[in-house]
């Protein structure tokens, strides 16, 4: 397994479980979920030890493409957008991106905010609810961030198992606000 995929994975399966049910009305609230701190269209999530601090946002448009033609509808969950707030002295803030749907193994997503493009990447090792995600390279971490919190909003584009490409756009209003607030309320 190479540096990108850590066993954080697991503790972010949880965490998109909290999040599924935060943006869902069919789901009684637990503690854990609920957003501590609204920015606009980002939510601060922190939830009870072992603490994780982490934003997230949802897809504000979805489309879906099969041969270059637009579908009508598609079979998947919103996309979120995930950025983590590690604790401590590193403070470590970095994004990844859960696509509500199980992504093409050892392909890429592509992250387009600003006119810069970036790539994360699915674990080829992951089956389940974890074949939805979309890691960070560590050595992008600040420039993704960077260029987020210059931006009005981000393109996500990805490639599902089956050979569907789905374009997810998210607004980032908010976004510099809300991971201000997280490294007050995780620090």
């Amino acid at each position: 397994m190479n540096n990108r995929f850590t066993p954080k994975l697991f503790g972010w399966v949880f965490i998109k479980l909290l999040i599924t049910a935060y943006f869902s009305s069919s789901f009684a609230y637990a503690e854990e979920n609920v957003c501590s701190f609204n920015a606009k269209d980002w939510c601060v999530f922190v939830t009870k030890p072992p603490q994780r601090c982490y934003i997230a946002s949802q897809a504000l448009e979805m489309k879906a493409y099969r041969n270059g033609e637009l579908l009508a509808d598609v079979n998947r969950e919103k996309g979120i957008l995930f950025i983590n707030v590690e604790r401590g002295e590193s403070g470590s803030v970095y994004a990844n991106y859960d696509a509500g749907y199980p992504l093409r193994k050892n392909g890429h997503v592509e992250l387009i905010v600003g006119g810069k493009v970036f790539r994360l990447y699915p674990d080829p090792e992951s089956s389940g609810s974890s074949a939805e995600y979309a890691w960070h390279v560590q050595e992008d971490d600040k420039r993704i961030i960077d260029s987020l919190k210059a931006g009005s909003k981000v393109t996500i584009e990805a490639i599902s198992k089956r050979g569907t490409k789905t374009k997810d756009t998210f607004s980032l209003l908010g976004l510099t606000a809300a991971i201000t607030e997280t490294k007050k309320l995780c620090n």
